[in-house]
């Protein structure tokens, strides 16, 4: 069992820098897509690209979660956010196109804000935890603070919606901007950490 864990962490280890910059790339243009769901899609609905961002960062994030978290309690909880990403992803995808009836949207929609919500929680202590130079670094542990700052941000924006209107652009600009880059910039930051930890570790096992 020690040695099936070792191989899985070696292997995560391998192709998280990869995985995290595959999972940024997702969620920018997801939420493009997402937000310009009529001119894309024939439901005009960002239901169903809200889903493909949720069950491709589910899949891709596993392997960061395994190769960035520091104890297993922070482990195991970035592996179940995974899976409510995914799940509640692969939901909406179902809800989007019509398999899962009228009502269905009542509840999917609210359901699958929880999992991108913890995420950002589940960045900002993952980062808070290998803020050491030694560990993720101190840009890292940055970019874990602005997904801190995300959390509240998230929640308001997915389960307590305000009326927009242009009193309200400057703030609805800033907030934006927030959820946008918060997770891509982090998973970029970590992409390229262990990348280059990686590159040490060849170098040094060379020589």
């Amino acid at each position: 069992m020690c040695c099936f864990r070792l191989f899985v962490h070696m292997a995560a280890r391998r192709i998280a820098p990869l995985t995290a910059f595959f999972a940024a790339f997702v969620w920018m243009i997801g939420l493009f897509f997402s937000a310009e769901a009529a001119a894309f899609l024939a439901t005009a609905s960002g239901d169903f690209w809200q889903g493909v961002v949720g069950l491709a960062l589910g899949l891709l994030i596993v392997p960061v979660v395994v190769s960035t978290a520091r104890d297993r309690t922070l482990q195991l909880a970035g592996l179940l956010i995974a899976v409510g990403m995914a799940v509640t992803g692969t939901m909406l995808l179902l809800d989007a196109l019509g398999f899962l009836g009228q009502d269905a949207s009542l509840w999917i929609v609210p359901a699958a804000g929880a999992p991108f919500i913890g995420l950002f929680a589940w960045i900002a202590a993952t980062s808070y935890r290998g803020r050491r130079p030694r560990d993720l670094g101190s840009a890292v542990f940055a970019l874990g603070l602005l997904n801190l700052a995300a959390v509240p941000i998230a929640i308001v924006e997915w389960w307590s919606p305000y009326t927009h209107t242009n009193a309200t652009l400057l703030v609805d600009g800033l907030l934006a901007l927030v959820i946008l880059v918060s997770i891509p910039g982090w998973l970029i930051a970590v992409s390229i950490h262990l990348w280059r930890a990686g590159s040490s570790r060849s170098i040094e096992e060379q020589t």
